[in-house]
């Protein structure tokens, strides 16, 4: 058996529309088949629309091409319902009509959560992003800052904060220099390890390209009629390319 066509009223963006199922049997399997009514203001001027499209369904019979359905609803695109219809159309299936309106009824406090819901998650992450900003409104000066450990002992724990690191004499790193991101002053730790100071902008450090040429000339001998004796070549070059890093590993003074 074919189930008859059922006609309802769907709600979407505020705006109400009719919509016909009808079923077609092919073959050994029935389709289902969903049209649909021109967009309308009111969910009653909809609800007549799924009236008619209901009576071409049930008047063309189980036609598969539905032709009189779809000539209905080409037809209603170009009708503009008056009062005296719509009263007419409450009157048909009143507890239809009234199911339809709390149905309608749950779908806006649904649509209505799911705003305020989205915007009250917008608000947060806008704040979120603005006191981020707020936060990190500095930049330190130079290379290798770092965002602190969880163990590492700032000057306050409110302020967001950024390290730098150097080597003490036991050879392990250890933060020496803080940042406040907030009001972008440098502060170091107290000889005394207790408390810290505030101090100035430390040197930023650039990288320019150099072209060294380097040269050296030393004579063990005089020549000529005043020659001296010869003595020995005391004159010495040298020419490192990490000469820092050289002095760091001998740790020793050098006499070049």
């Amino acid at each position: 058996d074919v189930p008859s066509p059922v006609a309802s009223v769907v709600h979407e963006d505020g705006k109400f529309r009719a919509e016909l199922t009808s079923y077609i049997k092919r073959a050994d399997r029935v389709k289902d088949v969903v049209v649909r009514g021109p967009v309308r203001t009111t969910r009653r001027e909809a609800r007549k629309d799924s009236l008619e499209l209901k009576r071409a369904a049930l008047l063309g019979g189980y036609e598969p091409a539905l032709f009189h359905v779809r000539a209905e609803r080409k037809k209603l695109e170009t009708i503009k319902w008056k009062e005296k219809d719509l009263c007419a159309t409450e009157l048909e299936d009143p507890a239809e009509e009234r199911a339809a309106k709390k149905e309608e009824e749950r779908r806006s406090r649904e649509e209505e959560r799911v705003k305020r819901e989205l915007s009250h998650g917008e608000m947060l992450e806008k704040f979120r992003q603005q006191a981020q900003e707020e936060i990190e409104k500095f930049r330190p000066v130079g290379p290798n800052w770092q965002k602190p450990g969880a163990l590492v002992k700032l000057p306050d724990q409110v302020s967001s904060w950024m390290i730098h690191e150097k080597q003490d004499a036991t050879g392990k790193y250890r933060p020496w220099m803080y940042f406040n991101s907030a009001t972008g002053e440098y502060f170091r730790q107290k000889d005394s390890g207790v408390g810290y100071i505030l101090q100035g902008v430390p040197h930023d450090p650039q990288e320019y390209p150099v072209r060294i040429r380097a040269g050296s000339a030393s004579s063990s001998a005089s020549s000529g009629a005043t020659a001296q004796p010869a003595r020995k070549k005391l004159d010495m070059s040298v020419l490192l390319q990490e000469l820092h890093k050289t002095g760091f590993l001998l740790k020793q003074p050098l006499e070049f």
